[in-house]
């Protein structure tokens, strides 16, 4: 299942959200500190209590009588899902006006008999048979759900009249599973969505971001987690004694969150409770005595066995609304969790967070972005796609810190470009690259400057003695003018940790006729012709080779062409701008070199073999010294 849409109307910090899309996988609801992202979840999850909406702009409410809170919400089931859900139900819906019904269902009952057994029968299976059914319900704060349409899963239309019985089908499932349809007449009419809202609402769970699971609780026979996972001790010791090798696994990924979990024991503590331990040491050492209760442990921990346990142990998908994972765990503890839970892609996330760390592991396809303005909260709704709208929405977020805190590496660039355009080369790089991080020295002078001692030694006492920053660090560095003992210097000074572009800068590895032919083309009245041709490009290019100002303090070089390492890439392409397009449009490092990048990634990837040879050395962890590859 998943929430396909909501529309929260008068419930906390908001007044009507208008109708939200959600996508599948990931979903990252972000904003700023008490913009609402908590009670957004609260909200989703169908189970809030009452809680009007006050505000400069809501109306003045005698709080004996406040108006209601509800969500409207599309909840959309593969078929499989459907037959799971309805398989052992007794329930009532309307039957179709067969006047108007879709012509896929004629063609399977017998419309001549509308209120026999075998024609409720057929639609029926009819709606069984559909591959997705969507149900549009209303939960509102009484805990009453309603459809939102009739009926609220829209796959045809009911002959409602008020005041006038409507023909429903009754299908009752017996005790010993045996299935009768039977025809009733019944006003107002009965949704198949709304009496199935219960059952669909059981596999939503919300975790807060205080402590939630509980560390005993009664032996039972239930292998469900419930929403509040009151009963988690009971779920994961029938999970340990039933399917051994199935615990084992899921404490696998527990100990790849939280490596200092060794393992996780649930032991009777008397004839009816059940108690989970948590062994910091190695069970192989068979000390038991030294295992911790779970009430007695960190928040994290329960709040891991939980979402763990429902992401592994459900073949069914679930929605999984997780608040402020940052809150409970350690940065890197908590990228590693968003890591883990996409290798279960069936399940929906909803993950409300401000941690650039968990907002870049997440790699989501949505944002919903709040924003509160005289205490009524409205929701944006930002694509991945749309690069520019999230590059903003990144650089919104906020500190540099909060970009390497708990990463397992980080390569620190010259500039915001790199800082920009390396990641997408590093996700060619996926076994290697996951937990390394891009950032930007902000004041390069300082690598030349009298502080440059100084310099070093904050980056590596950070990475090496306060885990600010992670031990695996690295620095790429253009090559600018500098000699190979200016090189060396600096590679003495960041401990061989030092790493050169081959060329004399990074952009120019994006002196591409092709790439630049697209990206200049894209840009709305960059020529008064309307297109500039590759050749107008190409003769651009060959005559600045021939320029001073090309290679400057260098001697220009009689056979030099692009990949001529002491061209000074940004100059050429600052010139080819302007000249190009009569100075309407100036080059932008940031904007049009990470769009260069992207093509030539895309289209012509070879053309960035020696960076992408030196990338990998960097990611290897290639030996100390200065590492340079290129001409």
């Amino acid at each position: 299942m998943k929430l396909a849409h909501f529309q929260v109307r008068n419930f906390k910090c908001f007044n009507d959200t208008d109708l939200v899309n959600l996508s599948d996988g990931i979903n990252i609801v972000s904003g700023p500190n008490n913009a609402g992202k908590t009670a957004l979840l609260q909200a989703l999850e169908l189970r809030f209590p009452p809680s009007a909406h006050r505000s400069i702009n809501s109306p003045r409410i005698s709080p004996l009588s406040p108006l209601p809170s509800e969500v409207e919400v599309g909840i959309s089931l593969p078929r499989q899902e459907f037959r799971e859900l309805s398989a052992h139900a007794s329930l009532r819906f309307a039957l179709p006006d067969f006047q108007r019904s879709p012509a896929a269902m004629n063609a399977v009952i017998d419309r001549s008999r509308p209120q026999s057994a075998e024609t409720m029968r057929g639609v029926w299976d009819w709606i069984l048979n559909q591959p997705e059914i969507t149900f549009n319900l209303v939960r509102d704060s009484s805990g009453t759900f309603r459809a939102a349409m009739t009926p609220s899963h829209g796959l045809y239309v009911v002959d409602e009249r008020p005041g006038q019985a409507v023909p429903h089908v009754f299908r009752q499932v017996t005790a010993n599973g045996t299935v009768s349809f039977s025809a009733q007449h019944l006003a107002p009419a009965h949704d198949l969505g709304v009496e199935l809202a219960p059952r669909i609402a059981a596999r939503i769970y919300r975790f807060p971001s205080e402590r939630f699971a509980k560390g005993t609780s009664a032996f039972g026979t239930s292998t469900t987690l419930q929403p509040n996972a009151a009963n988690l001790a009971e779920v994961l010791h029938l999970l340990q004694t039933s399917n051994p090798d199935s615990y084992a696994e899921f404490i696998t990924l527990v100990r790849e969150v939280l490596p200092q979990v060794h393992w996780v024991s649930v032991v009777p503590i008397d004839n009816q409770q059940l108690r989970i331990d948590v062994w910091s040491t190695d069970k192989k050492h068979k000390r038991a005595d030294l295992a911790i209760p779970l009430n007695e442990s960190g928040t994290g921990i329960g709040q891991v066995l939980s979402i763990l346990y429902v992401a592994y142990h459900n073949e069914e998908s679930r929605a999984i609304l997780i608040d402020e994972p940052q809150s409970f765990l350690h940065p890197g503890a908590a990228r590693k969790l968003i890591e883990v839970l996409k290798r279960f892609p069936r399940h929906q996330y909803i993950i409300a967070t401000h941690s650039a760390g968990v907002i870049t592991a997440a790699d989501a396809q949505e944002f919903l972005i709040l924003g509160s303005e005289e205490g009524m909260t409205r929701v944006a709704v930002a694509s991945t796609s749309d690069k520019q709208t999230m590059q903003a929405f990144l650089s919104m977020l906020g500190t540099r810190l909060s970009d390497v805190f708990g990463m397992d590496g980080v390569i620190w660039v010259e500039g915001p470009t790199e800082e920009k355009a390396l990641p997408l080369l590093l996700k060619k790089f996926r076994n290697r690259s996951a937990g390394t991080s891009i950032v930007s020295i902000r004041n390069t002078g300082d690598l030349v400057g009298k502080d440059r001692d100084k310099f070093f030694d904050i980056y590596n006492n950070l990475s090496r003695k306060t885990s600010l920053l992670p031990s695996r660090t690295a620095f790429l560095f253009d090559s600018e003018d500098r000699d190979q003992a200016a090189k060396e210097d600096i590679s003495r000074r960041a401990k061989g940790k030092a790493f050169f572009l081959g060329r004399r800068m990074f952009e120019n590895y994006l002196l591409h006729t092709d790439a630049i032919h697209a990206v200049v083309n894209q840009i709305e009245g960059f020529s008064e012709s309307g297109q500039v041709t590759r050749s107008e490009i190409t003769e651009f290019l060959q005559a600045a080779l021939r320029q001073p100002e090309t290679w400057k303090p260098f001697p220009v070089a009689p056979n030099g062409d692009l990949a001529s390492c002491q061209i000074h890439g940004a100059r050429v392409l600052e010139s080819l701008f302007g000249c190009l397009s009569n100075h309407r449009v100036k080059f932008e490092k940031t904007d049009h070199s990470v769009r260069l990048f992207e093509w030539i990634l895309e289209n012509d990837f070879a053309f960035l073999a020696e960076l992408t040879d030196l990338m990998r050395q960097i990611l290897q962890e290639a030996p100390p010294g200065v590492a340079e590859l290129g001409p």
